[in-house]
């Protein structure tokens, strides 16, 4: 857990990184993060990953727990190396608090977006 502690995840007004220390991040821009949920699911691998059996689905993580889903809308497309492209509308991650996360989002997700 040292790892997110020196490399946090990171919400400001133009973008969201979902960090995972030495092996990557996700960034995405704020404007396409309509809304989070809930989420208890395992993705096997560690790092930025594509999702099996959800082709707009990306899992970022240091290990295979999941604890939260960002909802993007539109779709963002990320590049995950040697696993390719996905144009993702749903980004798994693990953090400390879904409610502060909620909260550091709260002003970029519209009233007019919001799922």
């Amino acid at each position: 857990m040292a790892v997110m502690v020196r490399h946090p995840h990171e919400v400001d007004e133009e973008r969201v990184v979902l960090r995972t220390g030495i092996l990557g991040d996700v960034t995405l821009p704020r404007s396409s993060v309509v809304s989070t949920s809930p989420v208890v699911r395992n993705v096997p691998g560690r790092g930025p990953r594509p999702v099996p059996g959800e082709p707009d689905a990306v899992a970022c993580s240091v290990d295979r727990a999941l604890n939260v889903a960002v909802h993007l809308d539109p779709p963002v497309r990320l590049d995950l190396g040697p696993a390719g492209q996905v144009d993702a509308s749903t980004v798994y991650a693990s953090v400390d608090s879904r409610a502060a996360l909620a909260e550091a989002l709260r002003g970029a997700i519209a009233p007019h977006r919001r799922r």
